[in-house]
């Protein structure tokens, strides 16, 4: 928000929302791909779950990029337009890109579109993202203690410092799992009058 406020007490320009837009990058979207067949759950029997609902980001940060986008899909005559006029065209790109990316299968347009150095990443769902190698990698999915089912998984840091490493010990509270602990130690009610309290069903 920092560049938004500064301009608007600077320049007297009011931000405006823009979607997927970028003042500095075109095109940017996220376009739709093909769908996927998985699995149905387990109660659903042998049958299969049909997904269009699969989506990727692409954005073009720099004309190189952008020609080896337009030149990936077959579009040179457009590999030569500027950001100014890729800004003006936007919704023409958008179209482009989206009637590209439709019939393809998202994972291998990323990985295509990634090699020849354009970012592009897939919007994940979460199937996807606990699989994807760069999140395992990183650590970003931790095992921890959970008070009624044993373990559970939540989210790690989303930095890796060397001195300072952050450690997840332990997921979210259940439900009244500290009543306790705050009436003793927080609010320092004595036993009787934590029973008086269990007994009028006032605790979880």
């Amino acid at each position: 928000m920092a560049p938004a406020l500064l301009d608007r007490t600077v320049n007297g320009r009011v931000a405006h929302r823009v979607a997927n837009r970028d003042r500095h990058i075109a095109p940017q979207g996220v376009y739709q791909t093909a769908a996927t067949v998985s699995d149905a759950a387990p109660d659903a029997g042998s049958q299969t779950v049909m997904h269009d609902d699969n989506w990727i980001a692409i954005a073009c940060v720099d004309d190189v990029q952008w020609r080896s986008l337009a030149a990936h899909m077959g579009r040179g005559d457009l590999a030569e337009l500027t950001l100014a006029q890729r800004h003006e065209r936007h919704d023409e790109l958008d179209a482009v890109i989206s009637a590209w990316t439709r019939p393809q299968d998202g994972m291998a347009v990323m990985y295509r579109l990634q090699d020849v150095e354009v970012a592009a990443h897939i919007v994940q769902n979460s199937p996807e993202y606990t699989a994807d190698p760069q999140v395992i990698h990183r650590g970003q999915q931790v095992e921890v203690a959970h008070a009624k089912q044993g373990t559970t998984v939540v989210d790690g840091s989303r930095f890796v410092l060397s001195r300072t490493p952050a450690q997840v010990t332990y997921g979210g509270p259940t439900l009244g799992e500290h009543t306790f602990d705050i009436l003793t130690d927080v609010l320092g009610y004595h036993g009787d009058r934590i029973a008086e309290l269990a007994v009028a069903e006032l605790l979880t």
